[in-house]
């Protein structure tokens, strides 16, 4: 097969560096764009809308394409993905890759361009210093050898935790209703796997708490529950996206979130019965109170059939 020699280049949105213009990683590197020429040359090579910030540069030498390789990129891509959701697990931070160029280094006119929509604009800054590139470094290296990095059950959670970070959110507390939502599609999607339909929110904060051996996590799930709720069933329309979370609450849910994730990498599921298993045993509700709610809900339908076809007949 034929090689090809890209550089991958993107903007990185939200992103503060300190300590220097330039961040080396070794096998990519970050730096920080000089306003004026410099940053009309960049905005005009990414097309970019706004006026990049920084740069993420990353060489894929070598390149061979695979037979289910549709785009002929398609690693770079999940390569760029990865190393992302790197970032989003090391620390708290809305850090963002816009738009990108994938360039042929041997024929320019092979390159590829993707235009990004424009960040939104996002209070929880990503910080970092040129200090912590070894920190995290190994933590990338880390996580990658951790048995259940690429464990097919937990993809569908990491894309909503990832799509929960995209939106960003400032001023508009209805952006964060929306993050909220993304990040429970997430949880529950793990934590509530066994289709149980009663106490929902006792059983995801139960297990987390159980999960993370974190006492103090489960009346905070509870409280994001209940934030949940309230988006998904309407009252942040009334109140015009008003919730009543404290940014300390917003920034202690977004770290017990990579936790999770960090700590479920440690476990390998082969099959659901297996995931089922062992969110069970974190905790079940009991067999006889599922029974209570079972039997009381049957009689509370039956009773409200009984009440529609009375409605129908006075109707007539």
């Amino acid at each position: 097969m034929s090689t090809k020699n890209y550089i991958f280049y993107c903007t990185v949105d939200n992103f503060e560096l300190g300590g220097g213009a330039e961040l080396d990683f070794g096998d990519f590197k970050i730096i920080t764009v000089r306003q004026g020429l410099d940053a009309a040359r960049w905005r005009e090579r990414l097309h970019c809308k706004g006026v990049p910030q920084h740069i993420l540069e990353k060489s894929f030498p070598g390149y061979v394409m695979q037979n289910n390789d549709f785009s002929g990129v398609d690693n770079i891509r999940r390569s760029m993905w990865e190393l992302l959701t790197f970032f989003r697990l090391f620390k708290t931070g809305d850090i963002g890759f816009g738009n990108y160029l994938i360039e042929d280094k041997d024929d320019v006119r092979n390159s590829m361009i993707s235009l990004a929509s424009p960040a939104d604009i996002s209070f929880p800054k990503y910080n970092f210093n040129g200090s912590e590139i070894g920190q995290f470094n190994q933590f990338r290296e880390e996580v990658r050898n951790k048995q259940g990095h690429k464990n097919k059950f937990f993809q569908f959670a990491l894309s909503y935790f990832m799509r929960g970070i995209d939106g960003g959110f400032s001023h508009n507390e209805a952006l964060w209703g929306r993050r909220v939502v993304d990040y429970f599609i997430a949880l529950e999607s793990l934590f509530l796997i066994d289709g149980e339909k009663y106490f929902l929110r006792r059983t995801i904060a139960k297990r987390i708490r159980e999960f993370l051996s974190d006492d103090a996590s489960e009346d905070l799930v509870k409280n994001m529950y209940d934030e949940r709720s309230k988006v998904v069933h309407g009252a942040y329309i009334e109140s015009g996206g008003s919730g009543n979370i404290k940014q300390e609450d917003k920034e202690k849910f977004e770290r017990l979130l990579r936790k999770v994730f960090l700590k479920l990498f440690d476990h390998d599921f082969h099959k659901k019965e297996e995931m089922i298993q062992f969110m069970r045993k974190l905790f079940t509700v009991p067999k006889e109170v599922l029974k209570i709610m079972s039997d009381a809900q049957w009689d509370a339908n039956r009773k409200l059939d009984k009440f529609d076809k009375g409605a129908e007949v006075n109707a007539a």
